[in-house]
């Protein structure tokens, strides 16, 4: 499946039958919503591939990222910094280290 293409597709289709303020809320909705598959896809690939390689020190890590899906906004921007994009890179680091 295409990453972005399921997400725009209200986006796409909404061309001319709705004006701008309403296209750049789509689009923005859109832009949130591939974000969070993203981070899902992330997460779910991290996830598979730490219980593949027995975890670290052969424990598997679980990332809950329920606080990123039920806040909207800003808030939901935060949640996304702290709960994805702030742990992923972390536990690949500490993969990295572990095999070096």
């Amino acid at each position: 499946r295409a990453i972005g293409v399921p997400e725009m597709d209200e986006f796409f289709r909404s061309q001319g039958l709705v004006n701008g303020e309403t296209r750049a809320k789509l689009l923005k909705a859109a832009f949130n919503e591939i974000k969070m598959n993203t981070c899902k896809f992330s997460l779910s690939s991290s996830r598979k591939d730490f219980e593949d390689e027995g975890g670290i020190g052969g424990i598997s890590i679980g990332l809950n990222a329920t606080e990123v899906f039920l806040r909207r906004g800003g808030d939901a921007e935060d949640a996304w910094e702290r709960w994805c994009w702030s742990r992923v890179p972390t536990l690949w680091l500490v993969s990295f280290a572990k095999e070096i």
